[in-house]
């Protein structure tokens, strides 16, 4: 089984190496060869979040787990950060702790951060989908509609909250969005659902030459031709048709490059890596690429020279936080900030 589902984790290592590069300074330099990716950045983390995602554990023991797995590492980095600021510079109007604990990409320092309160949410709505309702029980073609459905009513209120402007006492408080992204919800427990639905396909997955080629050609066209773009941290899914279809298409393509990267043995083991430490690299790489950046940039105006410190900069931000990864694994104390209790065990 494990040779058989490598290049799960090898699209896994992608996509987290899609989302550093989506923050990185690289964005600026290669907005053309960017820009695209947010048709399938999002989808694909959250397609691969569902993919081994399992509901047979009791309610008790799932919520500790995940709450341990992702909330315990974003409020114990974040609140020391918090902290360490605060000591720095009082007056930094960029971390708050209402921010912190509201946990939307809006309200947080460290934007990406809002994936793991994010994902904790679909991870607790999937749980609840699936174990205490009929939904597992329905057929195939019933489920597809039923996820059709909840997916065109995300879409269609996505901006419902953003911002929203709450009217009391007199009062209007602008809230960007619901905290942890509950306002989006609908849209990412669709992808994460399918992931669920396709795990037999996915891990048994052998690229068709046929489909790929169509795949890449969709995906290419849509690019070139349509304004379709998808960036759920801003509430944004324009052209939700094409976009979807977009979606679909670079999923598929991305797990054929990942099935025929598992035979190319340096790139597959930096991906492995990097998709085993996914945790790591969306915690530290915005702030890891963003000072490299900013400090080797100091006085440099060309732009080749610019575009190297931006590389670089990248790179590090996703080989350092494995780096960190390593480090914590070592150390007992810092193990219990990071992993489940069992597993700092």
């Amino acid at each position: 089984m494990a040779s058989r589902v490598q290049h799960v984790d090898i699209a896994k290592g992608m996509s987290i190496a899609f989302v550093a590069m989506f923050h990185s300074e690289l964005k600026a330099f290669l907005p053309s060869l960017i820009e695209p990716l947010s048709l399938v950045r999002m989808p694909l983390f959250f397609f691969l979040s569902g993919v081994f995602f399992s509901y047979a554990k009791p309610p008790n023991v799932f919520f500790n787990d995940k709450g341990q797995a992702l909330l315990k590492p974003y409020f114990s980095v974040l609140l020391f950060v918090y902290l360490l600021v605060m000591i720095i510079e009082p007056n930094n109007e960029h971390w708050t702790l209402w921010g912190i604990f509201y946990g939307n990409g809006a309200t947080l320092a460290w934007t990406p951060m809002w994936f793991l309160t994010h994902l904790f949410v679909v991870f607790s709505l999937g749980y609840c989908l699936f174990r205490y309702t009929p939904f597992a029980q329905f057929s195939l073609l019933a489920k597809w509609l039923i996820l059709s459905l909840v997916f065109i009513l995300g879409v269609l209120n996505i901006e419902v909250f953003w911002p929203y402007v709450e009217r009391s006492l007199q009062v209007d408080m602008a809230l960007p969005g619901l905290p942890f992204s509950l306002d989006i919800a609908l849209i990412t427990l669709c992808y994460f659902s399918a992931g669920a639905m396709l795990r037999e396909q996915v891990v048994a997955f052998k690229p068709n030459t046929f489909w790929l080629c169509f795949s890449v050609a969709v995906f290419i066209a849509i690019n070139l031709l349509f304004d379709a773009r998808i960036d759920l941290n801003n509430r944004t899914f324009e052209m939700p048709v094409i976009a979807t279809l977009g979606s679909i298409a670079g999923v598929y393509a991305l797990l054929c490059v990942a099935y025929y990267l598992d035979n190319v043995q340096s790139i597959k083991y930096l991906l492995l890596k990097l998709g085993g430490a996914s945790l790591f690299i969306l915690i530290f790489h915005y702030w890891i690429g963003k000072e490299i950046y900013r400090v080797a940039s100091v006085g440099i105006s060309d732009h080749n020279l610019l575009f190297l410190i931006a590389t670089t900069s990248f790179l590090l931000s996703i080989l350092l936080p494995v780096a960190i990864k390593w480090l914590v694994q070592r150390s007992q104390f810092l193990s219990y900030f990071f992993f489940p209790i069992k597993s700092a065990k």
